[in-house]
């Protein structure tokens, strides 16, 4: 493998992970926010 081969397949690694982190996050994140929101209203 070459070096920029290697190069090529990290970066594709780092953005995929990059891509999987955000939509983790966002998946996560935003019902926690809707509830939170809901709550100040409920009370």
């Amino acid at each position: 493998m070459s070096p920029a081969q290697k190069i090529v397949m990290w970066v594709v690694a780092f953005l995929l992970a990059a891509y999987v982190t955000y939509f983790g996050f966002t998946g996560y994140l935003q019902p926690e926010l809707l509830i939170s929101f809901a709550n100040l209203f409920s009370c």
